[in-house]
């Protein structure tokens, strides 16, 4: 039987969650994470439980199936908790499961319902969410059942919110990429500063004629490079934009 929060030991075995879904996250809202932890911190430290381990995903998706495939990404982009994450369940070497929600550590109703079952089912722990409580073998399932629902809706209005805006600025002829070619320039809304078009950037104007020019003369795009260099024509932002399109 899973042990109630009620029932754990003074000296109780913790590991504290904290996640953010993306990078930019990360850095925006660095404040959020750290916020967790010192939170997660706090309750330890009032009920006098061990800290083991402090998990922080710090801007990777949890919109996944399957947990070890989910470590698989997470670790190649350097990120560990997950891993970490499987150990212990393994191990079943904590008594608490802490963390600001359910959302915090799966994105899909699969992910969540198998790591809320470990943690209660197979490592006899409980789980206390800022948001949600107390979860514990009495109320797994309709926790389970009804976050589950949630945050698959949740996932639903993100995708349905994202397509809905691509539609909105292709229909103001915006690029719906998020990228602006380098022969064009957003114009936004002086009020706002919301994106109401593009036209074409003047200031890059002469560099495309000049590499239309080379181009039509027969040269390969590297002595194109090198021409633009020697004219003095290569500026920074041409050699510092990965991200536009000629």
């Amino acid at each position: 039987m899973s042990r109630k929060y009620s029932q754990l030991p003074p000296n109780a075995r913790a590991i504290i969650w904290c996640a953010v879904s993306t990078t930019r996250q990360a850095g925006e809202d660095r404040a959020s994470m750290d916020e967790q932890e010192a939170w997660a911190l706090d309750m330890c430290r009032q009920n006098g439980w061990q800290v083991v381990d402090i998990l922080r995903v710090n801007g990777h998706s949890r919109n996944y199936k399957d947990l070890n495939t989910l470590a698989s990404d997470a670790r190649a982009k350097g990120i560990d908790a997950f891993d970490r994450l499987i150990t212990h369940l393994n191990k079943a070497d904590f008594d608490v499961f802490i963390c600001r929600d359910a959302n915090r550590f799966a994105r899909r109703a699969s992910l969540l319902h198998y790591i809320v079952e470990s943690i209660i089912y197979d490592c006899h722990a409980v789980i206390y969410s800022q948001h949600d409580g107390w979860i514990t073998e009495d109320n797994m399932a309709g926790f389970a059942a009804l976050k589950g629902y949630s945050i698959e809706k949740d996932m639903q209005w993100i995708r349905e919110g994202l397509s809905m805006g691509r539609k909105r600025l292709f229909e103001r002829g915006m690029p719906v990429s998020g990228n602006t070619p380098l022969s064009h320039k957003r114009v936004r809304n002086e009020r706002t500063g919301k994106g109401i078009g593009i036209v074409v950037n003047e200031e890059s104007k002469l560099l495309y004629e000049r590499i239309g020019t080379l181009l039509l003369e027969g040269l390969s795009w590297d002595e194109v490079g090198k021409e633009l260099y020697v004219c003095a024509m290569a500026t920074t932002t041409v050699i510092t934009a990965p991200h536009s399109v000629i």
